[in-house]
C-alpha cells in the first residue's frame, strides 16, 4: 500500500480509524498493520523540514508579539536555615529592565541564627543604620524596606504594581520560591501580575552545557560587570543571577544570528 497525496493520506487516516481495535487474528489487523506504515512512509517522505535559525528567530518574535511580555523578576532570598521553619532574613527581587527591591526581616528566628549564617549573612545586611519601619524609594524604581514579615509584604505588593506581567527567576527555587510565596499567604493568592509557574538559573545552565554548580560571580562577569556588595546579600546575588541570565541570552542571541549550536565555556 502506498500513499500518494494529501487526499488519499487523510482517507487513510479516516480509514485507520475505524480499525484500530483490531488485534492478531482478526480479519482487518492485516490491513491496519499496512495503514499504519504507509502512513508512517507518507509522514516521513513529506516531513517539513528544520527552519533554518533566521526563521526560528522570526517566528519566535512574531509569538513573542502576540502574547503580553512578562518582565523578568530575578529573586534572592537569605534565611535562618535549610529546614522546614526557617524564616527570612532578607530578600531582593532585581528586574531585567532595572528597577530593584530589597527588604530586610526584622522578626527573623534569630534562635535558628547559627555561626555561617551570623558570619555570612547577617554580616552582610546594608540597612544597618535605617530605623525599623523605614520605607525608601527612588525615581529608577529602587525600593529598601526594613520591618516586620508583614510591613514587607504590604511594601512589596505596591512595589509590583508597577509591572504589568512578571515572571519570577530564582537561581535554586526550593526555598526561595517558597518564601517568596508565603509572604502572600501561598501559591494561589500571589498577585494576578505575577505569572504563577517560577524559572530557575541552574536548569538554564545546565541546558546549555554549563555546570549548574559553576560559580555564580564568576559566570556573571565574564563580560565585565562587577557588584560593589558581597556574596550571601540578597541583593547582591539577586543582581548576579540577572548578569549570569544576561550572559546566557546574549551569547543565544549571538548563536542564532550565526546559525550555530549555543555552546558556553567559561
Amino acid at each position: 500500500m502506498h500513499i500518494n497525496n494529501r487526499q488519499e493520506f487523510e482517507a487513510a487516516c479516516t480509514r485507520l480509524e475505524t480499525l484500530w481495535s483490531a488485534r492478531p487474528g482478526d480479519p482487518d489487523f492485516e490491513e491496519r498493520a499496512a495503514l499504519v506504515t504507509a502512513i508512517m512512509d507518507y509522514e516521513k517522505d513529506t516531513y517539513m523540514p528544520l527552519p533554518t535559525p533566521e526563521e526560528a528567530a522570526r517566528f519566535r518574535k512574531e509569538q513573542e508579539a502576540m502574547r503580553p511580555t512578562r518582565t523578568k523578576l530575578f529573586l534572592d532570598t537569605e534565611f535562618t536555615g535549610l529546614h522546614q521553619n526557617t524564616t527570612l532574613i532578607s530578600l531582593a527581587l532585581v528586574a531585567d529592565t532595572g528597577e530593584e527591591f530589597y527588604a530586610e526581616f526584622t522578626d527573623y528566628d534569630a534562635h535558628q541564627v547559627d555561626p555561617w549564617i551570623q558570619d555570612n549573612v547577617l554580616t552582610n545586611l546594608i540597612l544597618a543604620y535605617h530605623p525599623v519601619g523605614s520605607d525608601v524609594s527612588n525615581p529608577e524604581g529602587h525600593h529598601h524596606v526594613k520591618g516586620p514579615t508583614a510591613f514587607v509584604a504590604e511594601s512589596l505588593v505596591e512595589w509590583l504594581r508597577r509591572f504589568d506581567q512578571a515572571e519570577i527567576w530564582v537561581d535554586v527555587g526550593a526555598y526561595d520560591w517558597t518564601l517568596f510565596c508565603q509572604l502572600f499567604g501561598g501559591a494561589q493568592k500571589l498577585p494576578k501580575n505575577i505569572f504563577y509557574i517560577p524559572y530557575d538559573l541552574a536548569t538554564v545552565l545546565r541546558v546549555v552545557g554549563i555546570d549548574p554548580d559553576v560559580n555564580r560571580d564568576a559566570f556573571a562577569s565574564v563580560n565585565g560587570w562587577h557588584d560593589t556588595l558581597p556574596q550571601h546579600n540578597a541583593l547582591h546575588d539577586a543582581r548576579v543571577q540577572r548578569e549570569c541570565w544576561r550572559v546566557v541570552a546574549n551569547a543565544a542571541i549571538a548563536s542564532i544570528k550565526k546559525g550555530e549550536k549555543l555552546r558556553l565555556e567559561l
